[in-house]
């Protein structure tokens, strides 16, 4: 295979509804010219679901021939009027 290739995990179409529209139109691979096309892809339905999904390196045993995975995780809002969403902040001490 040419390019770099993009395998979508579950955790991503799970995270992110635009990717599993993506995923349900084009399948769960995609090839790119280079990472930094692949990033930008992740950016842009980062955009459009409005849940982060990001481009990490396929493990070093992968043997699918995939060079990443666009990989996603949720986590329940914090309920803090305080932070914004994305936004870090600090942790219980109880």
């Amino acid at each position: 295979m040419t390019g770099y290739v993009v395998d979508v995990k579950s955790s991503a179409r799970r995270t992110n509804g635009a990717v599993g529209s993506v995923v349900n139109r084009r399948g769960a691979r995609r090839r790119f010219e280079a990472r930094e096309d692949a990033e930008a892809w992740a950016k842009g339905l980062a955009v459009a679901g409005g849940r982060t999904v990001w481009v990490r390196a396929a493990n070093p045993n992968d043997r699918t021939g995939a060079d990443a995975y666009l990989v996603g995780r949720y986590r329940e809002p914090q309920n803090d009027p305080v932070a914004l969403p994305g936004e870090q902040t600090a942790l219980p001490t109880s």
